[in-house]
This record gives C-alpha cells, sequence and structure tokens, in this order.
C-alpha cells in the first residue's frame, strides 16, 4: 500500500506522515497534562489549561488534513487501477479474454478497491495511534521503567499472537473470496435464465439448494472463522492489558511504589493506552484484509496487462480508415484452435481459404458446432489466427493495422449484447435513424432521446432488430450477422433476405450471413457450408 502511495506522490505521503506524527504527538503531550493535573489534585495554571485545548484542536486538525489527503490520494489510485486493469482488458485478445470470468473482473473493480479504500483511514490511525503510544511508554518508562517493561512486554504479545494468527485468517479470507466468485457466477446465472427457472421448479430448487445456499453458507463460514480468528486476537490483547492495569491497581501500591501521586500518572497513562492500543491492534489486524484485497488486485491488474503485451505483439492504432476503400479480402489457409488449461488440443477450424469481395452477399452455413462463430471471428480479425493470413488487396493484416482491419466491420453476433446508448456514433442523422426504426418496426416501442434508448423493455425478437439496428447505424463497410432471424417472425425474415440485404449490397455494403434459413440461400452471392471447422462445399454465382 505505501508502495502504490509512493508512487502517486512522495510529497503528498510525507506531508500525510507528518499531519500523523503531529497529530499523535500532540494527543500523547495532552495526555501527559491530564495525568500531572490528576496526579496533582486538579491543581492547575493558565498555561496548563492553554496548552491542554491548543494540543486537543491541533491534533484534530491535524488529523483531519492527513485523513483528506491520503483518501484523496488513495481514491485517485484506485480509479486509475480500475482504468489501468480496463484499458489494458480493451486492448487484449477476445480468446484470453474470454478465460476470465466476469465475476472476478467484477469482484476485483469493487469489492477489493473498496477493501484498498476502506483501509487508508484506518493507515491514518494506525499511524497515529502509533506514535501516542510512544508518547505514553516513554512517559510511562519515566514514571517506572518496570511498568514501562510490562506494557512493552504486553504489546509484544499481542502482535506476536496476531503474526502467528495471521495466516490463518488470510487463508479463510483467500477462500471466502474465491467463494464469493463462484456464488456471484451463480448468480448471474439465476438472472440470465430466469425464464428457464420458472418453468423447471426442479431446475430452480438444484441451482438454489445445491449450489446458491451452500455457497453463501460457505462464504459465511469462511468470514465467520476470519473474523472469530481476528476478534481473537483483540480479546487477547485487552486481556493482557487489563491483566497490567490490575497489576497496577492492586500490587504496584503496596508492594513496589507507595507514592500515590505516581500511581495515579500511570493509571492514567494505562487508561488512555486503551484507545489508541486497541486501535493500533485493529488496525494491525485490517492488515489481512488488504493483502487479500492487493494480491487480487495485482493479480488481476498484471495478467490484463500480460494479455495486453502479448509476444505476438501489441496491437498499435494505425490509420483508422486504412481499408476503408477495399475491394477484396483474401483468406488463404485460416485456421484456429482453441487453447485449453491442461495444453490438450480442443475444437479447431480449417485451414480454410474464401475470397470476400465488395457488395458481395456471402452466406455461411452448416450444422451446429461446425464452426460458423468461429470462422465469424477469425474474419472480423478477433480472435487470432493460429495459422494462415487475411489480406486485403494483397495486403497482409497483422499486429500494425488489424485495428483498422476490425473497424471495417459492424456484427451482430447470435449472443449480441445490447448496449443501452449507440456508443461511437456522433451526431447521428435523425432521418436515417427514424427510417430504419420504421423499417425495423421498432418506432412504436422506443424512441431515441440523446443518443439512448427511451426503454429496454422489448421483446427478445425485437431486442435482436434493435442490435442489427446499431450496427447499421454504425455505417462499416462490411456488416456480418449471426442467426439473425432465428427468433424472428415470417414477416420480418422475409424482408430481411428479400429486401434488406439487397438493398445494402446495392449501397456497396458487403453482407457476412451465418444462416440456417435453406429456403433463401438464392439470395447470395456465395454460400460456404461448414462442417466439423471444414469446408465441404462452396457455391458461387457468377
Amino acid at each position: 500500500m505505501l508502495k502504490l502511495l509512493l508512487q502517486e506522490s512522495r510529497i503528498r505521503v510525507l506531508i500525510c506522515a507528518l499531519f500523523s506524527l503531529g497529530s499523535g504527538g500532540a494527543i500523547g503531550a495532552a495526555m501527559i497534562i491530564v495525568s500531572e493535573v490528576i496526579a496533582g489534585n486538579f491543581f492547575f495554571s493558565i498555561p496548563h489549561a492553554a496548552a491542554f485545548f491548543s494540543l486537543v484542536i491541533s491534533a484534530q486538525i491535524l488529523r483531519y488534513g492527513a485523513n483528506v489527503s491520503i483518501i484523496s490520494l488513495v481514491e485517485t489510485i484506485t480509479v486509475r487501477t480500475r482504468l489501468i486493469i480496463l484499458e489494458a482488458l480493451k486492448s487484449s485478445p477476445l480468446a484470453q479474454f474470454e478465460r476470465i470470468a466476469q465475476s472476478k473482473i467484477h469482484n476485483v473493480l469493487t469489492t477489493d478497491c473498496a477493501a484498498i479504500s476502506r483501509f487508508v483511514p484506518d493507515m491514518i490511525e494506525f499511524l497515529t495511534a502509533g506514535v501516542s503510544l510512544v508518547f505514553c511508554l516513554g512517559y510511562l518508562a519515566w514514571l517506572s521503567p518496570m511498568v514501562f517493561a510490562l506494557a512493552v512486554l504486553v504489546l509484544v504479545m499481542g502482535i506476536g499472537g496476531y503474526l502467528l494468527r495471521q495466516n490463518s485468517a488470510k487463508s479463510n479470507l483467500e477462500q471466502s473470496r474465491s467463494q464469493l466468485e463462484r456464488v456471484y457466477k451463480l448468480v448471474l446465472d439465476f438472472m440470465n435464465g430466469f425464464k428457464e427457472l420458472k418453468l423447471s421448479p426442479e431446475k430452480a430448487d438444484d441451482l438454489f439448494d445445491r449450489n446458491i445456499l451452500p455457497g453463501f453458507l460457505r462464504t459465511r463460514h469462511l468470514l465467520v472463522n476470519a473474523s472469530r480468528i481476528v476478534q481473537l486476537n483483540y480479546s487477547i490483547g485487552l486481556v493482557l492489558f487489563f491483566s497490567l492495569m490490575g497489576f497496577v491497581l492492586f500490587f504496584l501500591p503496596h508492594h513496589f511504589i507507595h507514592d500515590t501521586a505516581i500511581v495515579s500518572k500511570i493509571v492514567v497513562v494505562l487508561l488512555y493506552l486503551v484507545t489508541p492500543g486497541g486501535q493500533f491492534l485493529y488496525s494491525a489486524l485490517q492488515y489481512t484484509k488488504l493483502q487479500v484485497a492487493l494480491d487480487n488486485l495485482e493479480a488481476l491488474k498484471e495478467k490484463a496487462i500480460s494479455m495486453k503485451n502479448r509476444p505476438k505483439g501489441t496491437e498499435v492504432p494505425g490509420i483508422k480508415d486504412e481499408f476503408s476503400r477495399f475491394r477484396q479480402i483474401q483468406i488463404t489457409g485460416l485456421a484456429y484452435t482453441y487453447p485449453a488449461d491442461n495444453d490438450q488440443r480442443l475444437f479447431s477450424i480449417g485451414p480454410l481459404s474464401m475470397d470476400i469481395s465488395r457488395g458481395r452477399i456471402i452466406f455461411i452455413t452448416g450444422g451446429n458446432g461446425s464452426g460458423k462463430t468461429t470462422l465469424c471471428k477469425l474474419i472480423t480479425g478477433l480472435y487470432t489466427p493460429s495459422a494462415g493470413e487475411i489480406r486485403v488487396d494483397g495486403k497482409p493484416v497483422d499486429q500494425s493495422n488489424i485495428k483498422a482491419y476490425r473497424s471495417l466491420f459492424s456484427v451482430v453476433f447470435s449472443d449480441f449484447f445490447l448496449f443501452e446508448a449507440l456508443y461511437g456514433i456522433k451526431n447521428p442523422d435523425q432521418v436515417k435513424m427514424q427510417k430504419w426504426l420504421d423499417r425495423f418496426s421498432l418506432s412504436s416501442k422506443l424512441s431515441i432521446e440523446h443518443g439512448r434508448f427511451s426503454t429496454d423493455r422489448i421483446s427478445s425478437g425485437q431486442r435482436r432488430r434493435l442490435a442489427l439496428f446499431c450496427a447499421v447505424m454504425a455505417d462499416k463497410p462490411i456488416l456480418v450477422c449471426d442467426e439473425m432471424t432465428a427468433d424472428q417472425e415470417p414477416g420480418f425474415r422475409e424482408y430481411f433476405y428479400k429486401t434488406f440485404l439487397p438493398e445494402m449490397a446495392a449501397a456497396g455494403k458487403t453482407i457476412v450471413i451465418i444462416t440456417h434459413d435453406d429456403r433463401y440461400f438464392d439470395q447470395s452471392d456465395q454460400t460456404v457450408i461448414l462442417e466439423y471447422g471444414q469446408v465441404i462445399c462452396r457455391e458461387e454465382k457468377r
């Protein structure tokens, strides 16, 4: 944590440290004045009172300044770290991004970052309490070296007990964090599959009774265990402290020190030690939670950055419109093999070759699992091929121009995600928007206000048509649709194949359609049939 803070601003960290030291010192000095006044039978002078109130006010002003400054600093760090992670993920290959659980990314960017933010005030209190302890112990050493030695022994025993049980608490916290990730994934399954669960009470009961419920209970058990260790350490520390207090009250006046004024001062110091001592110990215990949060944050950050800077090279911006006037895309010997965690080879596609000419309508078809969607991701540059190459008008597509190549495509995936706004489209043509909303029978269902859709409460078929609307409004040279008409009524299916596709082609757009609608295959200029990742037939109109 200190390393992160120093990397952000050494000067501000130094100022916060000085403020905390000053606050702790002022509180310790105020305690000494209180002790002297009580021991002196509450006799005090005006300078004593003025010094006391000045120290108290100064301590709180310094504490406030240190807390506000350090909180501002750490929030800047957490925001920047979130952005670094997201920026790295944004630049990462799709195939590697798909292998990271969404629940893990969500938990790191929310729960772990929040844990770091919460710890910072504790860190300031830890430092302030530490300085106050030093003042108190120094004063105690002056009053009674024996009691001072006993107080140090109590602190050493308390911190030693914490260190002995720290690994156990950390292990429980790490396991609870992993368990919570799995439960969050199940909760996402619950929300995304709500319709299926309503139709099958057995499935719903199985998901809840055998998965979600045990997951939450396991998480609770691990967190309670970690808290039990934390509270045990805290309670042992207090028992040791009050045992020292009992020794001072019941044995010290009779056997060691007969000056009641000194005993009173010692009692006041020990009473005062309760707050900073407890805060010191509590903050030390919170460090375990910080360790887990920082470990998770750094692990995801390193993974995201390593994905971005993979050995095959880093994508560079290139020229955005480099391929905008393309005439033909040549695909030669293209192949892809899905990676596996156990190094076993999974499904492969290719090698296959085909050409995509401007203004043509291309159908890709085949059975389930034949590789149609994988081919779509390869064609659009989302997957890096294991072999083969893609050329645009003879120019190879590589890391130096992959972004320019991807910018040729607007895609409606079979598992599309519908954003709440027309992101990336500035000042859209209102007439054009209204035209396509009418064509897709959406104008009566929603409107677009300031670039945002007025509602998302539309049917699945309407959502797919809205995704097509967004792709059309993006106005890219190539439109790719994966099972676009899967959940559409016959009227729209007829319009899509016999009116929409020819109109797009006439406007110079290249259309790639993944479909099973064999009754409309005559609408294509080229039909590619896949089976088990291989092209078994290619029909082309001359």
